[in-house]
């Protein structure tokens, strides 16, 4: 892996490779993490920023649609 920031979609798919391979390292080979040491460390942060985005845009949109339902009322 390089020092390029992964998108979301390729962060989830790290996390699925690494997830069918526990008994074996079949899947390791396409993961971008695992060309380097300490892969799973870097997968675990960038999975929680990940869902630290995706907890903040659910707080986002549900501000949005209170505040849309309040002014239709």
């Amino acid at each position: 892996m390089t020092d390029k920031k992964l998108s979301d979609n390729e962060i989830i798919k790290a996390l699925e490779y690494c997830e069918d391979s526990r008994d074996t390292d079949k899947h390791c080979l396409k993961c971008p993490y695992c060309n380097e040491s300490y892969c799973l460390d870097k997968m675990m942060a960038d999975a929680l920023s990940l869902i630290n985005r995706q907890k903040a845009e659910i707080i986002r949109l549900k501000n949005k649609n209170s505040k849309v339902r309040n002014e239709r009322n």
